[in-house]
């Protein structure tokens, strides 16, 4: 058996099968002085070898004690929380209109539910995210986005929305704008933040990233869903 042959054997044979073939070779080597620095150069691969399989389990092992905490990537477009274990609270809440409005929408499913928007913005450089933001309007519906796109003049999808009077979209948990203050704050209790929600400001995520609803005189009067850069 030569090298070769050897390490054909390491990748394609179990470790019991591996040791029997080295003992033979060993057998068979009568202690020359070649066959010696053979024996020691594969010595050498079974040490990588197991050293190998060693760490690949350790690995394993790793992997499946963080089975048990949950780590959910964020999406614009779910109700998003990141958990390092199972006792942290929702980070980011992201909410959806209507089963279907949400943020990374593309531009083009937004116009064929919307159609094209009463008025659109200049294309302002954002250096925190590195991309364009675009205003579009809907006045007579109620409802703005701030569109983003990597460069000018390429499809854009929705960063963040903001709906107001007259429009009548409703969140996951039916809220929508004139809907009582009570309600909001029964329906979304375990996620409000309580750091930056007040009186007038009902805050549910953060506003780093999250779903921001506007009271006053103990009703809805603005919804919005992404990053407050304000």
């Amino acid at each position: 058996m030569d090298g070769i042959d050897l390490i054909c054997v390491i990748l394609l044979e179990n470790k019991a099968t591996l040791k029997m073939k080295l003992q033979s070779l060993i057998i068979k080597s009568n202690a020359k002085l070649y066959d010696v620095k053979l024996i020691a150069s594969f010595s050498l691969i079974i040490l990588i070898y197991f050293s190998f399989f060693s760490c690949t389990n350790s690995n394993n092992n790793i992997v499946s004690k963080n089975d048990s905490t949950t780590i959910n990537k964020i999406k614009r477009n779910d109700t998003i929380c990141i958990n390092s274990s199972k006792k942290d609270s929702n980070i980011f809440v992201y909410e959806e209109l209507d089963g279907w409005l949400k943020l990374s929408l593309d531009e083009k499913i937004l116009k064929n539910n919307l159609g094209k928007p009463e008025k659109k913005g200049k294309d302002e450089y954002m250096g925190a995210t590195g991309t364009y933001i675009q205003e579009w309007d809907y006045k007579s519906k109620g409802i703005k986005f701030d569109m983003e796109s990597d460069t000018i003049g390429i499809p854009k999808h929705i960063f963040s929305i903001t709906i107001k009077s007259p429009s009548k979209l409703k969140t996951k948990q039916n809220i929508g704008i004139e809907s009582e203050e009570n309600v909001v704050r029964e329906k979304y209790s375990k996620q409000i933040s309580k750091e930056f929600s007040d009186k007038e400001t009902i805050v549910v995520g953060s506003i780093y990233g999250g779903t921001i609803f506007k009271i006053k005189n103990g009703k809805v009067t603005e919804i919005f869903i992404g990053a407050d850069n304000d």
